[in-house]
């Protein structure tokens, strides 16, 4: 029992599930081709000689040395300034576009352990907050969420993608993809859900990947 709680406080984000009448689970939604869609779930059997070595969903990197070894995930400073990205009444806005604009509504919002909203978030929480008001319900937690879709190169990332980072184990934290290498996430605790840069030296060291939820080529 004290192993299962020790994992629940590294992880960040309390295990509850999600689901429902009428909710598509992202393990359900098959959005692009089977050869590309598939993923290996955490601990089913490995989609590739990759998976099988590592333990890791293919399409992500092992953990470095960089990964914060203990405490509360931290962070850079809070930017001066939070972009206004707005994408209200735009026709042509995607799925992908709707999700990013329901995560940049929720900046400012206050942090909360194990917090699935709609006034207070962690971060797989805040992941599974947007996603769901558009009809798909994500795992609850940010290593889980990391074996839904397929899996984005860096340089193809587009709005609504989920980015992930290890802060101090396997895919521990979670953000929702902006465009113009911003990410909107709920960082910790006493800091309220923000916009960071995936260029900052700190996210940038410690991204591990992206997945893309809905339909659509990598």
């Amino acid at each position: 029992m004290a192993a299962v709680l020790l994992g629940m406080v590294a992880s960040g984000c309390a295990p509850k599930r999600v689901g429902g009448p009428g909710v598509a689970t992202a393990s359900r939604l098959r959005p692009v081709a089977e050869s590309t869609a598939t993923a290996t779930a955490p601990g089913r059997a490995p989609a590739s000689d990759q998976a099988a070595a590592t333990g890791l969903d293919p399409g992500f990197s092992e953990i470095g040395s960089e990964s914060e070894a203990g405490g509360e995930p931290a962070g850079p400073p809070v930017p001066a300034d939070q972009p206004e990205l707005s994408l209200a009444g735009d026709p042509d806005a995607g799925p992908g576009d709707k999700v990013a604009e329901l995560a940049r509504t929720q900046v400012g919002k206050p942090y909360g352990w194990g917090a699935t909203g709609p006034e207070r978030f962690d971060c797989s929480g805040l992941a599974m907050y947007v996603y769901r008001q558009l009809g798909i319900a994500l795992p609850r937690v940010s290593l889980e969420q990391a074996g839904t879709g397929v899996h984005v190169e860096r340089s193809e990332l587009k709005p609504g993608d989920l980015v992930f980072f290890s802060l101090r184990s396997a895919f521990d934290h979670v953000g929702i993809f902006l465009g113009n290498n911003r990410f909107v996430h709920a960082p910790r605790r006493q800091e309220p859900v923000r916009v960071d840069n995936l260029d900052d030296a700190w996210w940038n060291r410690a991204y591990r990947g992206a997945r893309r939820v809905f339909g659509g080529e990598p």
